[in-house]
C-alpha cells in the first residue's frame, strides 16, 4: 500500500505552481540532488513530526487527529536573483495553502502551511568576487489532519 506523506503533498503543491515550475521545472528532490543537476533546484527533507496540540487519540485503525510536520527546503541557485525568485514563488505557492491528498482510501489534509524561518548562505567563486552558488533555506510547518476511511 502506498503511504501518504505530508512532504509528498507539499512537493505536489510546488510542482502544480506555474511560477515555481517555470523556475525549477520538476527539479524538486527529497534529501539529495545529483551533482550535475542544473540550477536552480530544491532539495527537501522532513525534520520533525509532532502531534499537534490537542491532537487526536489512537483508534483501532491507528492515530487520528493532527500532526505538525516541519519540512526544511534548500533552494540552490547560480545567482542571488534567481535564488530569491524561487524562494518568493515557493512562498506564494505554499503560504496558507490547504491541500487534500488521497491514496487507497486514506486521506491527508494539509490544513495550513506556514513559513517559519528563511536564511541564505553562499559559496564564493575563486577570488571571492562572485557567488558560485547560493543556498536559501526555508523551514515550513504543515498542520496536517490524518483520516482513514
Amino acid at each position: 500500500m502506498a503511504e501518504l506523506l505530508p512532504q509528498a503533498a507539499w512537493r505536489d503543491v510546488l510542482l502544480d505552481s506555474v511560477a515555481v515550475s517555470a523556475l525549477v521545472g520538476e527539479r524538486i528532490f527529497p534529501l539529495l540532488a545529483k551533482a550535475d543537476t542544473p540550477r536552480p533546484y530544491i532539495v527537501y527533507r522532513r525534520i520533525r513530526a509532532e502531534r499537534a496540540p490537542g491532537g487526536g487519540a489512537y483508534t483501532l485503525r491507528g492515530a487520528s487527529g493532527g500532526v505538525q510536520v516541519t519540512i526544511e527546503a534548500t533552494i540552490t541557485a547560480d545567482t542571488y536573483a534567481s535564488g530569491w525568485a524561487v524562494a518568493q514563488a515557493c512562498r506564494k505557492a505554499l503560504s496558507g495553502k490547504k491541500v487534500t491528498s488521497e491514496i487507497d482510501g486514506d486521506s491527508l489534509l494539509i490544513q495550513m502551511a506556514t513559513l517559519d524561518d528563511e536564511s541564505e548562505d553562499y559559496e564564493a567563486a575563486e577570488g571571492a568576487s562572485e557567488i558560485r552558488r547560493l543556498m536559501i533555506t526555508q523551514d515550513w510547518t504543515l498542520t496536517v489532519a490524518l483520516a482513514t476511511s
